[in-house]
């Protein structure tokens, strides 16, 4: 579109503002009136002048950065009437018109101005899919409402109308590279007919970008979706965040083949001399609706995840980083009524300062219980502190026939106070599914049934394997009922213990005592201890027990490796159906380690 501009306005903003200044007394007419028809209105339009965030070149249209191209047309409404005046404004940031508002007098007036031109200024309603530079400029909304205009100084300072969120992605831990990421938020109001999901575009290199009416972001909606590699992952604020027009909000998003992690968000004023500044709120978790997963990333998080878990025992986890909680207090999730059913993965992530104190509770550890399905993996629990009754457990005080513990380390202290049958063990209370590849190292403290990795393994299908204890076991020894206490369980109950090994300074009751098992019903197989002074197995009740002290003479840590790894791929063979992915190294100790 070709523009005539009066009085020359493209030859140069000075002389222009210059000569509609320069008018003299002798000009007026009747008093402080000017000449009608005389004196057109040009206006200055500032505001947009100062980009906040690099923008490519192929943007067709630059108010989205701050930057006049010189084809936008905008409505100008003068002191309140209904007349609309055409608008153009030109790559100077300068606001003229083939049919102008004259000046009537020297005196200042009201001016509101809007860009996209309509006849009234309308609700931003934005494009669904701004991947486009066309369909993202199209939803920048600019306006300068209800502002005093001098004769002398004619400006107008523009702001956005809409609220824009940029996105930083950089590559995490299994993705190689960023590009060619979709990136969509989410949850969005739908007010006045705006998208709930709108497509970002994507404005240079990894960064991408979305303009919003401005709304308030419910906490915990999913937020940001990002799809990449065939792996699709989501992100949501924790916080109640309100989206202000004429602010960016700017996250940082790394992306990892298991999640995202969005952090150092900030806010800033987009147009120049913007007034907020400050820190967004961290994501503390992403939630993944389809798999019912929140992947957490400090204590805040992993409080969201547990006040899930325990309306919704089948809520899943990945820890995205090591957390310490700050007071150590911690509310068991599950109970053997009702035990947790889902899969909580540590990443190899570490929790520290795990401290609870539930003798209220039939059950006690990170979890009351896990229920057939569950599975519990790759996690480490530091600093730990727990107390109950009876079924205590680092991990979980109890688990059922059909789940697992895998790859978990427990260090700390436990201890029940039950005064006939405890069941402590260093990761469960009492196993009747799986416990694999698990280290505990601490003190157990309590009546009976004392285990550095079980107190109890009970029943046909329960299995211990290439597990390792090291720890000081402390039994009552004047209750009548302190026995059945071991290196790796209390009692064997008809259950099997595999390639396993326990270092334990000391372990003490009345009665049946073993620095592998207290009591062994079934079957031990190459299992192998150092250090306590008394027999491998207190009592037996007919089991089988392939067991082997290390005293570095005739048997020495490297025959014990080559024992237990040999047993693990002869179990493997014989149980296709429940293979042990596990096997042991030398430690810089000169003891094995699980690897």
């Amino acid at each position: 579109m070709n523009i005539r501009y009066p009085f020359s306005l493209l030859t140069g903003s000075a002389a222009l503002l210059l000569g509609l200044t320069a008018c003299s007394q002798d000009e007026t007419a009747d008093g402080n009136r000017l000449p009608e028809g005389k004196y057109p209105l040009v206006i200055e339009a500032s505001g947009l002048q100062t980009p906040v965030a690099s923008t490519p070149s192929a943007m067709s249209r630059a108010t989205v950065d701050n930057a006049w191209d010189g084809n936008e047309t905008i409505a100008l409404q003068v002191q309140g009437n209904d007349h609309i005046y055409t608008y153009t404004v030109n790559q100077s940031g300068l606001m003229a018109s083939e049919n102008p508002y004259y000046w009537t007098s020297h005196d200042p007036i009201t001016v509101s101005a809007w860009y996209p031109y309509g006849e009234t200024m309308t609700a931003v309603v934005v494009k669904e899919d701004q991947s486009s530079p066309e369909n993202f400029a199209a939803s920048d909304f600019v306006s300068a409402e209800r502002q005093t205009v001098n004769f002398n100084s004619p400006v107008l300072k523009f702001t956005h109308r809409t609220a824009r969120v940029t996105m930083k992605l950089k590559a995490g831990s299994g993705v190689a590279d960023v590009a060619g990421a979709i990136v969509n938020l989410l949850n969005l109001s739908t007010e006045n007919g705006n998208p709930a999901i709108i497509r970002t575009c994507n404005t240079e290199g990894s960064t991408y970008d979305a303009l919003l009416a401005p709304q308030t972001v419910a906490a915990d909606m999913p937020l940001i979706r990002i799809e990449l590699n065939d792996n699709v992952h989501t992100a949501r604020l924790p916080k109640q965040t309100t989206l202000n027009g004429g602010y960016v909000y700017t996250y940082n998003v790394t992306v990892t083949d298991k999640g995202l992690k969005v952090e150092e968000g900030s806010i800033q004023g987009w147009e120049d001399g913007g007034g907020e500044t400050g820190t967004a709120s961290e994501i503390d978790y992403i939630y993944d609706e389809l798999t019912n997963t929140y992947t957490v990333f400090n204590i805040d998080g992993l409080n969201y995840w547990a006040a899930a878990a325990i309306v919704d025992l089948g809520t899943n986890c990945i820890l995205g980083a090591d957390i310490t909680l700050e007071d150590g207090s911690w509310t068991v999730i599950g109970n053997n009524s009702t035990p947790y059913t889902g899969t909580f993965n540590g990443n190899n992530f570490t929790i520290s300062n795990l401290t609870i104190n539930s003798t209220s509770n039939s059950s006690a550890g990170m979890f009351g219980a896990l229920g057939d399905g569950a599975a519990v993996r790759n996690l480490n629990l530091a600093d730990v502190n727990i107390s109950g009754s009876q079924y205590i457990g680092g991990i979980t005080g109890f688990v059922q026939k059909a789940a697992t513990i895998s790859n978990c380390s427990v260090l700390g202290s436990l201890s029940g106070t039950n005064t006939i049958k405890t069941l402590v063990g260093g990761i469960t209370g009492e196993n009747e599914g799986t416990v694999s590849g698990c280290r505990f190292s601490g003190t157990i403290t309590g009546i009976s049934y004392l285990g550095g990795i079980a107190g109890d393994n009970y029943k046909d299908n329960a299995l211990i394997i290439a597990c390792a204890a090291e720890c000081q076991i402390n039994g009552d020894k004047g209750n009548s009922y302190s026995r059945s206490n071991g290196g790796i369980t209390g009692s064997n109950e008809y259950g099997s213990i595999v390639s396993s090994f326990s270092r334990c300074s000391s372990i003490t009751g009345n009665s049946r005592l073993g620095a592998i098992a207290g009591n062994n019903f079934d079957k031990i197989k190459a299992c192998y201890w150092d250090t306590f002074s008394g027999d491998s197995v207190g009592y037996s009740y007919g089991g089988s027990q392939e067991t082997t002290k290390v005293d570095d003479a005739s048997v020495t840590w490297s025959d014990a490796i080559a024992g237990m790894n040999a047993a693990i791929e002869t179990w493997n063979t014989e149980n296709p159906d429940n293979t042990c992915p596990y096997s042991f190294v030398m430690g810089e100790d000169g003891a094995p380690e699980i690897q």
